[in-house]
């Protein structure tokens, strides 16, 4: 009652005249004991939180690079058959992404490597092989693209 009475008369308190103080002490142990309950349980939902964060960033993460990976996936299936119908010489065309390193950063490159038929002339083929890589780098938008010749 003094503190009310007190911000009645104190013209400081003024803005306060229309208003009553409460004091609520938690003197009983069954409140302090709900206290700490609810503590603990906020420390324990906040630790699992931040457990939650790191698989979300470790998920996050994995997910790009399996989204690098299926950028580097190709429809083989056409590529052989147009690179078949487009090149007499060719007898067989394989890939496989490639992981290359300088030792300072690391990059996956996609490899052909194609066989041409033993009657073919040296010329043909140079000039076959030069045209069949820069169709698929046309191709599979990848300058990266490598092209290598595989004899029996």
């Amino acid at each position: 009652a003094g503190w009310n009475r007190k911000k009645n008369e104190n013209e400081k308190f003024r803005r306060l005249k229309d208003t009553e103080l409460h004091i609520i002490q938690g003197g009983a142990n069954g409140e302090i004991d709900q206290f700490k309950y609810v503590n603990e349980l906020y420390e324990a939902q906040k630790d699992i939180l931040v457990g939650k964060d790191g698989k979300i960033k470790l998920l996050e993460s994995e997910l790009m690079r399996l989204r690098k990976s299926a950028g580097m996936q190709i429809p083989f299936v056409d590529i052989s058959s147009e690179a078949r119908a487009n090149y007499d010489n060719l007898i067989s065309l394989s890939y496989a992404p490639t992981i290359v390193t300088d030792f300072s950063k690391t990059d996956t490159i996609p490899v052909f490597e194609v066989k041409w038929k033993k009657e073919a002339k040296r010329v043909d083929t140079e000039k076959d092989a030069k045209k069949l890589s820069g169709w698929l780098k046309l191709r599979l938008k990848n300058d990266k693209i490598q092209l290598r010749e595989v004899a029996d």
